[in-house]
Parts: structure tokens; sequence; C-alpha cells
């Protein structure tokens, strides 16, 4: 049995999907940190209030922001707790700006040998179409306005140099069928 695997990656870029494809495969327990997360957020007092005014006044980018005190305590935790899980960690639950952020992040995957990206493509601009298109299939029943502010940011976090740098193990997936991608996965998985 596998330790840990856990997937990076921008918004839609298919690792909730692919981790749950894997988690079967390999007979393994799926861990979606977008789901998860609530249970560690309100243990450390978030506000369901205060999350919603944000989103009002400030959208996703905001909303963004105030989950990022909570998302390092979920990550610790459920490394801590599910040590031979597959983890899906939401984009934003491994975009940080401030260095100190980073950096507790970068300590906290260090020992994870299974860390994987996903992309569409390795070319960026090519890989932001792909991911910009499909964002905006998810969200059609959304405002334009809401769809442009997540692309946004979901830009950055295609920019995000700290996913590239944490990854030890890269996978591509722009047309490749979900089994050809699992497959790959499971060939380079470490231990």
């Amino acid at each position: 049995m596998h330790k840990q695997i856990v997937f990076l990656g921008p918004m839609c870029a298919g690792k909730s999907t692919v981790a749950q494809e894997v988690a079967e495969m390999l007979d393994m327990q799926h861990l979606p940190l977008d789901k998860m997360k609530w249970y560690y957020y309100y243990k450390l007092g978030y506000s369901e209030v205060k999350g919603n005014n944000i989103y009002e006044e400030y959208g996703l980018p905001g909303l963004a922001k105030y989950w990022e005190q909570f998302d390092l305590y979920t990550i610790e935790n459920v490394l801590k707790e599910f040590p031979n899980g597959i983890i899906d960690c939401g984009a934003g639950q491994t975009y940080y700006e401030n260095e100190i952020e980073r950096t507790r992040l970068k300590e906290l995957f260090a020992p994870v040998n299974n860390l994987v990206l996903l992309m569409p493509t390795e070319n960026l601009e090519e890989s932001i179409q792909i991911l910009n298109y499909r964002m905006t299939e998810r969200g059609k029943h959304r405002e334009t306005d809401e769809i442009r502010l997540a692309n946004e940011q979901n830009l950055r976090y295609i920019h995000n140099a700290v996913d590239n740098k944490l990854a030890k193990i890269t996978v591509y997936t722009h047309n490749k069928s979900l089994e050809d991608v699992c497959t790959e996965i499971i060939s380079r998985l470490t231990d």
C-alpha cells in the first residue's frame, strides 16, 4: 500500500476526479480537502456570517484571503490524521502570498513523497485557456462577473510557483483519458 498521495493544482485541473479514481484503483481513502476543511475551519472559529459578508463585499478573492488563516491548520491536521489517504487540495489551499505561510506549507509537505501536480499541458498559456474554458463551462449558471473573478483568481493559482516547486510528480492531463492519467500517476508513485 502507498503512503499519502496529495494532489495539487489550479481550479478545474481535475484533482478531485483523478484523486477519487486513483483512490478506487488503489483501494485507498479519498480525502477531498474542499469538503473536509469545514470541520477544521469551525474548530478554529470560522464565522460563516463573516465569510458571507467578505464575499459580498470583496468576492472570491476576499473570501479566499479569509480562508487562508484556516488552511494551513487544515492541511497539517489532515496530513497527521490520515497518513495513508489520498488528499486533493483545493487550489486556494496551497496559494499564499506571504513568505512565512509559503515556507510553512513547504515544511508540511516536505515528508510527502507523492505530491502530484495536475495541469492540462506543459504550455502555461494553453493551460490557462483550457482551464478558463472549464471554469466557464462549470459556472454557466453563475453571473458573468463571478466567472471572470474566478478565472482571475485561478490565474494567480496557475502562476503559483509554490505548487510547481512543491510537486514531486507533474502530470499533464489534456487529451488523455481518466484511466490513462491515473495509470500514469500510479506508475510514478514512490512508496
